[in-house]
C-alpha cells in the first residue's frame, strides 16, 4: 500500500510537470476522466515512465477504449536524477494514433464478450427474465476487462510525434499536424 501511495505521488508530480510544460489546465473530471485539457477544450491523457513502456489503468474494457479514443495523449519518458524525475523524451499521440493500440486490446477482450452474447441469446430463448440477463450483462462487463495493459515504447515512438520543444506551441503544432493526417 505504501509503495502504491509513493508511486501515485510520483505520477501526480509527473502529470503536474507535463501540465506546466505544455500550459494545460486541470480537467476537473476526477480520476475517471481526462488528466488535463487545453484552452481549446482538447482533453488529454498524461502518461510517464522510466521504463520502455507506460502503464495505463485497471479494468480496461470497451468503455475505457472509447474514452481513450476521445483523448489526446502526452507520454514522457525519463529518469530519476538526484531524487527528482527528469524527462528525456516526450511524445504526442492523437486519438487516431492510439487506434492501433486500442484495437489490439479490443481483440484480446472480444472473445469474452462473444461468449456472453451467445449465452444471452440462449437465456432469451429459455425465457430467462430480462432483469437477470441485465444483471449478468453488468457482471460480465465488469469482469472481462484487462488489468493495466502497458503501451510499449516502440508503439509510442512509431505512432507518436516526438516533441522537440516542450511548450504549448510545440504541442499545438503536433495536434494540427496529426489533425491533417486523419
Amino acid at each position: 500500500m505504501k509503495e502504491e501511495i509513493i508511486s501515485r505521488i510520483q505520477d501526480d508530480q509527473r502529470e503536474n510537470l507535463l501540465k506546466k510544460l505544455f500550459g494545460l489546465l486541470d480537467s476537473d473530471e476526477g480520476r475517471i476522466g481526462a488528466d488535463a485539457k487545453d484552452k481549446f477544450g482538447n482533453r488529454f491523457e498524461l502518461k510517464s515512465g522510466t521504463k520502455k513502456s507506460v502503464t495505463t489503468t485497471r479494468d480496461v474494457g470497451v468503455h475505457t477504449l472509447k474514452k481513450w479514443l476521445g483523448k489526446h495523449w502526452i507520454v514522457g519518458f525519463g529518469k530519476i536524477n538526484s531524487g527528482k524525475f527528469e524527462f528525456e523524451e516526450i511524445y504526442y499521440l492523437s486519438p487516431n494514433d492510439m487506434k492501433g493500440f486500442c484495437q489490439k486490446i479490443e481483440k484480446k477482450i472480444s472473445p469474452d464478450l462473444n461468449i456472453f452474447n451467445e449465452v444471452q441469446n440462449i437465456l432469451k430463448k429459455e425465457k430467462y427474465s430480462s432483469e437477470k440477463i441485465e444483471r449478468l450483462k453488468y457482471l460480465v462487463n465488469r469482469g472481462y476487462t484487462l488489468n493495466n495493459p502497458k503501451i510499449p515504447y516502440k508503439y509510442i515512438v512509431e505512432n507518436g510525434v516526438l516533441l522537440r520543444k516542450w511548450n504549448n506551441k510545440s504541442l499545438n503544432d503536433a495536434i494540427n499536424l496529426r489533425s491533417k493526417k486523419i
